[in-house]
């Protein structure tokens, strides 16, 4: 059964016949082709040389793409910027010329590929569809793309809509099991992979067959992908037999186990079976459905299943119906039941749930009634019947496994002494040295890292009963039991000296009755585990696990590893008498940087019945511990004179009399606290640092996206023999996974790292020192971004120990991705750190499908942009003109590993990707200023220029912004292509719709008629580059702002409130039309207080030939009264005529102590009118020669923001200059900001500040 994966869900049909003998399933067959990424050339051309068709499109396969230098397929076609193509006629003769002589031609890489070639029933087939669509000069057909998948499916409108590509939805014909999709003429500029993913089942027979392929039309134009793409899945039997001990059967005074309506009762009070007891067994065919590579019973096929019974048993019969059976005895005694049933059909099998066959069986057989107790008795089954692959199969054998009397639970006991109290033994050292004996204190000599293993054995001591023979004691009361409470205190060291990790607990088993009953308990004893931490003066009200009898426990995983364990201490919430624990180990490593005697603990208390005679049989409450056993509770008065009494020194309580002094002595050393020491290697022994970083919740090797957990470690290596100090950790989670938790050891350090959007996460370990062995793990909460494709998590680590080392600096074998390097990052903010250990994660996230999409635009000066039906704008000459980059909104949110390129307009020019294709320039236009990025991609991308005519040649020189002017005499005029760059492990481009813009200028030059394209190539997130519509600009007749210039002055006046002059009288030369802006300075003694009536504006546009700005001012007041009231008098007049600024040494701005804004003087004035006719030589923007009026500087160059408007740059000539002076026998001097010069009117070339 074929399922297709979507990402609201599943749907499931059945894609065959419901006969055991179908074929394998398959799709019909389409064109599909065997590569894994879209093919670098379109198909079913005429062409079949691939190098000839490579060179044809000049598509760029993935391949290619990985390399951003290198992302230019061919080498567009461009020209020197000073070339001029002959001209057209008119904008509509030039326009049909473009339509006539340039093929719109739209190229198509189509691929479709299977991620793996083979899998197995109840895995995922995936397949890769590749579609490239590239054509600068738009669509004119309607577009579809047709993909063939599996037959019979049925999709909901969920399952297609998660099957779009750029919103566009697929129909599905389950017939022809065909996808079409169908793409207006804007589907261009477009690279894309799409994943179909099907679930298979165990109803595929070995050998299916999915296979996916794809045809794209264009027009009348045909392209296949090439062969279908296939999976072929594979399934075998993964059968089984369950065989399991039910119950004994509850029997009547007659010894027949039915009552009158023939039903039968278990008897759950016997947890195993005596002689002569009826004994029931369920068994079955186990076939797990969802098992990997599991494949369908043939159905009807005959199933047998053969039951084995031991010579002790005899078959009785079965409970309910299990088809036909035969019985044959064997010569040992043995019998074999053969049980025949017939396999489910296909609907059975798709019904069920778990286990493709849910019956289940039972059968009753008969201990003899001479068996002995504790005898091991043994039931076998297995099963052979035959696959939907038509294969025979058979199973292994299941046994089940009973005791006569006693459960299924074994344990070897230990053999040391004659009574199971208390045993203490000492320490192993990474598992050697341990003595044979509890009596022996080996203290063995620990070194940092070594493991220790301490192991004791627990057993009842003087409750050495049973409940049932504890029943038969005289002096027996009902509420008495042989163990009414059982608990038991460890403490791994009390001097506090190890670093308690672990503890195992071995299957207990029972030795009662001074060694009469032995063997499996008739059920296994319960635990409940308690936690004190150093420093606690008491236990944990909550305990870390409960109600568990054995077991290997980590205590990483179950307490705060932020503090160290003093003791635990186990409470038995079910007891068994007689219970002994042969094995109850505690694994320890020595803390960081300590040595000295390491000595253990422990004390266990346990009440119920006990007796050293027959005469006394009550219940007492006993504390052992190392340094004997005594009795703290008697529940009779008769007795109380055992309190306080060592019953390991007496052989009946208080009136007993004491034993013998060498048992004594051994007991005691039995229970008597190990040793160990703890010593310092020398201090040249090596310490080795490791660190690692992993996310729980991946899917096939990839980071699932949403909730998620990154689990840091740190740790002292095994290879260490030294411990390491002072450890400090900080985790950089890339832009589009956020930290979620609040953790007190972790901090946000920089919630925008390096600017990239990226956060430093600041780990302070509470413990910061380790010892060999020991580690530091945690746990952090993270969100991933929707939109993330993939990412890299760094880890940076500090010691403050020099000489710590990475894994591999010890041996260039260890695998280790963590290096100790120069810390260059400053992660941690601290210059005296000097080394870092690092190491990285990288991931790609479950993310199925990625697109982008982009499309080129051009926007004239009255805001006219083009579209997808008008690929130009009219322009005239020295127009202001801006070329865009759109990306469409359907571009994968995220975008990483991006290049783009795009070639400026030159004549004879192509398209950046298949050089073939002409753009059809005939008109220059020029970049006037830096390429200019969406917000969110600053400080992130970066912008690349060339001058080269080849900029595809890997010998191009590429320049940055910074690099353009100045000593390089290079302008941004002068450059051809420039190239967008992005790579980052730690962040990405924020992609849908984006804008990128791009100003420019149409050369005066340019025709009417002439025409000027941009198109853009890109590739990101692994996609394969494409190149979208063009967009461009068409001459029409005229130039720009045809005007006569008229001479026009500006004059700044300097008054206080009553008129009177205080300051030199300013003025400034330009032309009708040009903008200005006035600030006023400061005026010593005066405070400014607005324009006067009648004055015009400060900020403005000369619109006469005389425009008269007039500042007011107002006296400040000498508040120690006197003189004049400290009004100055009014300035006399200046000795010194304005100047107009055609002498560039001219001094004309305001002097005293001028300051200076962004760079420019106080009085701005910028242009909006310029002369036409008689400009000339256009050799560079900003640079023009002008109109016979001389009487503009054209020496002022002009700086350009990245928006691309202009403002005037500071040079000598309109820099900081000097007022003529005041008299100075007025004692007011003059503090005004300086006034810059007229601006150089660019003729038509500049944005100009204006009102229109």
């Amino acid at each position: 059964m074929l399922k297709r994966q979507h990402h609201q869900g599943q749907t499931t049909t059945k894609e065959t016949g419901d006969t055991a003998d179908d074929t394998p399933v398959a799709s019909s067959p389409a064109p599909v082709s065997e590569e894994t990424a879209p093919a670098e050339v379109p198909q079913g051309t005429k062409e079949t040389d691939t190098k000839a068709r490579t060179e044809k499109t000049g598509i760029v396969s993935e391949d290619a793409a990985e390399s951003p230098a290198d992302d230019l397929a061919q080498t567009p076609k461009t020209k020197p910027t000073g070339e001029t193509a002959a001209p057209a006629d008119t904008a509509a003769d030039t326009a049909q010329n473009v339509a006539d002589t340039i093929a719109e031609t739209t190229h198509v890489a189509l691929s479709v590929a299977a991620e793996q070639s083979d899998v197995d029933t109840n895995t995922s087939a995936t397949f890769d569809l590749g579609l490239v669509v590239a054509g600068i000069n738009g669509q004119t057909d309607s577009q579809s793309l047709t993909v063939t998948i599996p037959t019979g499916l049925t999709l909901d409108e969920a399952t297609l809509k998660s099957y779009a590509i750029d919103n566009t939805i697929p129909v599905y014909d389950g017939a022809t099991g065909q996808l079409t999709y169908a793409f207006d003429k804007t589907f261009n500029g477009i690279s894309t992979v799409k994943k179909y993913v099907f679930s298979t089942d165990a109803s595929m027979p070995n050998g299916t067959v999915i296979s996916v392929g794809a045809t794209y039309v264009n027009g009348e134009t045909v392209i296949n992908a090439g062969e279908p793409a296939t999976v072929t899945v594979h399934s075998s039997a993964k059968y089984g037999t369950t065989n399991q001990f039910v119950a004994v059967l509850q029997t009547n005074a007659d010894g027949s186990v039915t009552n009158e309506a023939g039903a039968v009762t278990f008897d759950t009070s016997k947890a195993a079976p005596v002689a002569g007891d009826y004994v029931v067994y369920q068994f079955g065919v186990s076939a797990p459905k969802k098992v990997v590579g599991q494949a369908y019973f043939k159905p009807g096929s005959q199933i047998v299943i053969r039951y084995t019974l031991p010579a002790q048993m005899t078959y009785v019969g079965t409970l309910g119906n299990i088809g036909q059976l035969q019985v044959e005895t064997q010569s040992d005694g043995g019998t074999y039941l053969y049980f025949t049933l017939a396999a489910p059909t296909l609907a059975e099998q798709d019904a069920a749930t778990d286990n493709l066959i849910d019956n289940q069986f039972y059968v009753v057989t008969k201990l003899a009634d001479d068996v002995a107790a504790n005898t091991r008795l043994v039931t076998a089954d297995m099963a052979q019947g035959t696959t939907i692959n038509g294969d025979a199969w058979q199973s292994a054998h299941a046994n089940s496994t009973v005791y006569t009397a006693a459960d299924l639970a074994s344990q070897v006991v230990p053999t040391e002494g004659t009574t199971y109290w208390l045993y203490n033994f000492s320490p192993k050292i990474n598992d050697v040295n341990i003595g044979s004996s509890s009596a022996t204190n080996i203290d063995p000599q620990v070194l940092p890292g070594d493991t220790i293993t301490s192991t004791m054995i627990l057993g009842t001591g003087i409750y050495d009963y049973t409940d049932a023979y504890v029943a038969t004691m005289q002096k027996y009361s009902p509420e008495y039991q042989a163990l009414t409470d059982y608990e038991f205190t460890y403490d791994a060291d009390q001097n506090d000296l190890l670093d308690l990790q672990a503890f195992y607990v071995a299957k207990p088993t029972q030795y009662a009755q001074g060694g009469a009953v032995t063997g499996a308990l008739q059920e296994l004893p319960t635990f409940d585990v308690y936690v004190q931490y150093e420093g606690a003066s008491d236990f944990e009200t909550t305990p870390i696990l409960t109600d568990v009898s054995d077991g290997m426990y980590s205590l990483d995983t179950l307490t705060d590893t932020t503090q160290y364990v003093d003791k635990l201490k186990f409470v038995w919430t079910k007891l068994v008498g007689g219970m002994l624990y042969g094995n109850l180990s505690f694994y320890s490593i020595p803390k960081p940087n300590v040595s000295g005697t390491s000595i253990n603990d422990w004390s266990a208390t346990i009440g119920g019945v006990a007796s050293q005679s027959q005469l006394v049989n009550h219940f007492i409450r006993t504390t052992f511990t190392p340094d004997g056993a005594t009795v703290v509770a008697s529940l009779n008065d008769d007795f109380q004179a055992d309190v306080g009494v060592d019953v390991v020194a007496e052989s009946s309580h208080g009136t007993g009399e004491p034993i013998n002094q060498a048992t004594y002595n051994a007991y005691m050393a039995y229970m008597s606290r190990k040793t160990l020491e703890i010593v310092q290697p020398s201090e040249n022994t090596q310490r080795v640092f490791n660190e690692s970083l992993k996310f729980t919740n991946t899917v096939d090797g990839r980071t699932a996206l949403g909730d998620n957990s990154l689990k840091v470690v740190v740790e002292n290596n095994t290879a260490s023999l030294m411990s390491i100090s002072g450890v400090d950790s900080y985790v950089v989670l890339p832009k589009g996974i956020t930290y979620t938790g609040s953790d007190t050891q972790v901090t946000v350090a920089d919630a925008d790292y390096l600017g990239t959007g990226a956060t430093l996460l600041h780990i302070d370990w509470v413990k910061k020192d380790l010892a060999p062995k020991q580690q530091n793990s945690l746990l952090l909460p993270v969100t991933l971004a929707s939109g993330l494709t993939q990412f890299d998590v760094q880890l940076y680590s500090y010691t403050t120990d020099a000489d710590a080392l990475a894994p591999g600096d010890v041996s260039e074998t260890t695998a280790s991705d963590v290096v100790k390097m120069t810390d260059t990052t400053d992660a941690d903010n601290n210059t005296a750190t000097t080394d870092v250990f690092f190491t990285t994660y990288s991931s790609a996230t479950t993310k199925t499908d990625s697109l982008i999409g982009v499309q080129a635009t051009a926007e004239n000066k009255a805001g006219t942009v083009t579209t997808d039906d008008t690929l130009t704008v009219p322009v005239a000459r020295g127009d202001q003109v801006t070329f865009g980059l759109q990306l469409r909104p359907t571009t994968d949110t995220a975008l990483q590993d991006v290049v783009i390129i795009g070639t400026l307009p030159s004549v004879d020019d192509t398209a950046v990707l298949n050089t073939e294709d002409d753009r059809g320039t005939t008109a220059i236009v020029q970049l006037t200023g830096p390429v200019v990025l969406p917000a969110s991609w600053e400080n992130l991308a970066q912008v690349l220029y060339t001058t080269s005519t080849t900029p595809a040649d890997s010998n191009a020189a590429w320049l940055s912004a910074e690099s353009i002017g100045g000593d390089t005499g290079i302008s941004f005029n002068d450059l051809t292509a420039f190239k967008i760059v992005f790579t980052s492990p730690i962040s990405y481009l924020d992609g849908g719709a984006q804008q990128i813009t791009i100003p420019a200028w149409v050369t005066m030059t340019s025709q009417a008629g002439q025409t000027a394209y941009i198109s853009f190539s890109m590739t990101a997130n692994g996609l394969a580059a494409t190149e979208g519509t063009k967009a461009g600009l068409v001459v029409v007749d005229g130039v720009h702002q045809l005007v006569t210039p008229v001479p026009a002055t500006l004059t700044i006046h300097y008054v206080d409130e009553n008129g009177n002059t205080i300051g030199d009288v300013l003025t400034k030369t330009g032309y009708v039309g040009n903008g200005y802006q006035v600030t006023p300075g400061t005026i010593d003694g005066y405070t400014y207080v607005g324009i006067a009536t009648e004055s015009a504006p400060v900020d403005g546009v000369l619109t006469t030939p005389s425009t008269t700005v007039t500042l007011q001012y107002q006296a400040i007041r000498n508040p120690n009264g006197g003189g004049n009231g400290g009004v100055p008098t009014a300035p006399s007049q200046p000795t010194e005529q304005p100047q107009t600024v055609t002498d560039p040494e001219t001094p004309v701005v305001p002097t005293v102590n001028t300051v200076s804004t962004g760079g420019s003087d106080d009085v701005s004035v910028t242009s909006q009118a310029t002369t036409d006719t008689d400009r000339t030589n256009t050799t560079a923007h900003g640079n023009t020669q002008t109109a016979e009026t001389g009487q503009i500087d054209l020496e002022t160059p002009t700086a350009v923001t990245n928006g691309g408007a202009r403002q005037s740059a500071q040079t000598p000539q309109n820099g900081a200059k000097t007022l003529p002076q005041t008299d100075e026998q007025n004692g007011a001097s003059v503090k005004a900001l300086g006034l810059v010069g007229l601006m150089t009117l660019l003729l038509g070339m500049l944005p100009w500040k204006k009102q229109e």
